[in-house]
């Protein structure tokens, strides 16, 4: 059976926490608070004010998503097996549900509300399509990993030639990730290209 739309766990919690009034541009506000913290931290954080939304419903999916308690899937639709310790908050080993899934969990655990996921969001992956990692992508090690690659994707589809110029592609990722706020550890200095270098390793790039 062909899955034609799965939706990060996190979406859950958060599109039902908009429909109850919740503003997106309370949560945004808050991340412009702590923007000045290192690229890692802030993703960190960022993830966190998403996925607490609404803080008992996310808290109560996730366990249950952890203890193997309703079907989990990977970003691309197929069935996410495996160890629950080994999953992620996002990225490729994220856990995403389809928007039934998501409702028959609800109303097993007798919430009252009804999910239907917005297809507009102030902070989502049609605003910042660098952080949705490429499925086929190994697990990244780092949480820039993911923006360096969609990056380096984007620069060779302008230019094909840098495939084979694994430097002066990497010096040119680091200054788009520069223009979207991400930096080395400290949220001041860009990434060095033989650092980001460590991103395109094992990794399909054109």
């Amino acid at each position: 059976m062909k899955i034609e739309k799965v939706y990060l766990w996190s979406d859950l919690p958060w599109d039902i926490a908009i429909a109850q009034g919740m503003k997106p541009d309370s949560v945004l506000n808050e991340l412009d608070a702590i923007k000045d913290k290192n690229s890692d931290e802030w993703w960190l954080e960022s993830k966190k004010f998403e996925s607490i939304a609404n803080t008992k419903l996310a808290e109560k999916l996730w366990i249950d998503i952890y203890n193997g308690k309703l079907p989990v899937r990977k970003s691309n639709g197929d069935p996410l097996d495996g160890d629950s310790k080994k999953f992620h908050f996002v990225g490729v080993n994220a856990p995403h549900l389809t928007r039934d899934e998501g409702n028959a969990w609800l109303e097993a655990n007798r919430y009252q509300q009804i999910w239907g996921p917005t297809t507009k969001r102030s902070y989502d992956s049609d605003a910042k399509p660098w952080l949705v990692a490429d499925p086929k992508d190994p697990t990244p090690a780092q949480p820039w990993y993911t923006p360096a690659r969609y990056f380096a994707r984007q620069l060779i589809k302008d230019d094909s030639t840098l495939l084979l110029k694994r430097l002066p592609l990497a010096d040119k990722v680091s200054k788009s990730l520069d223009k979207v706020g991400i930096y080395k550890r400290g949220g001041v200095k860009p990434l060095a290209a033989d650092t980001i270098l460590k991103a395109f390793s094992n990794v399909k790039l054109g």
